[in-house]
């Protein structure tokens, strides 16, 4: 007799069950790289965490040792590095004589690099006040995180802010989409005793693509 070859189905072997089985990824995988996705982003958050706080510390040991030269780069660092905008999207930067907004990058502290920040520089009461949090690149799926504040200087008696171009000279407010040329910022303090500090003046140095 004539034995029946078995016709053997090369898709149906172990080999192939195996193949089928693992061509998503199992719960065990999803959960192990939702736990990694966590660790980067608790690790990115702790990392600018630590700059700004170090950034804090810098300015509030600059004013506790009665010099304005620490606030004089940060200021200057902030306005020089202001974001331009592109040709897609209006400068992020406004302004009138008592309060600045703009989004730049905070100082370099040692082992943290620059990060882009929303900034608003404003008078209140006799403080010269410093707001911050992080800049968000997209279209956030919730409500941004609160500024962070710092006081650069006490015993305020009026913070000027001006705004130039080649056409319109010097100006109270600015609205334009694009940056203007020149920042100046003067500072006036209540205590007559206490020196006058020359104005500063600062160029933005980004241009737009």
């Amino acid at each position: 007799m004539r034995s029946k070859a078995k016709s053997v189905n090369p898709g149906s072997g172990p080999a192939s069950r195996a193949s089928t089985q693992r061509s998503g990824f199992t719960l065990v995988e999803v959960l192990v790289a939702l736990f990694v996705l966590a660790l980067v982003v608790v690790a990115l958050g702790q990392g600018l965490r630590f700059g700004l706080m170090a950034w804090v510390g810098v300015t509030r040991a600059s004013e506790t040792a009665g010099t304005l030269d620490a606030v004089d780069r940060i200021l200057r660092h902030l306005i020089a590095q202001a974001d331009p905008g592109n040709a897609t999207k209006a400068a992020p930067f406004s302004g009138s004589r008592g309060r600045l907004a703009l989004v730049s990058t905070l100082p370099a502290t040692p082992g943290v690099p620059e990060r882009r920040v929303e900034v608003v520089l404003a008078q209140e009461d006799h403080l010269l006040v410093l707001r911050w949090r992080p800049h968000l690149h997209a279209q956030p799926l919730r409500p941004p995180p609160p500024f962070t504040e710092v006081a650069l200087l006490r015993d305020l008696a009026r913070l000027d802010l001006a705004y130039w171009t080649p056409v319109a000279g010097w100006s109270a407010a600015w609205s334009s989409t694009e940056l203007p040329e020149l920042v100046r910022i003067r500072l006036a303090f209540r205590d007559p005793a206490r020196r006058r500090w020359a104005d500063i003046v600062v160029a933005p140095e980004l241009q737009q693509p």
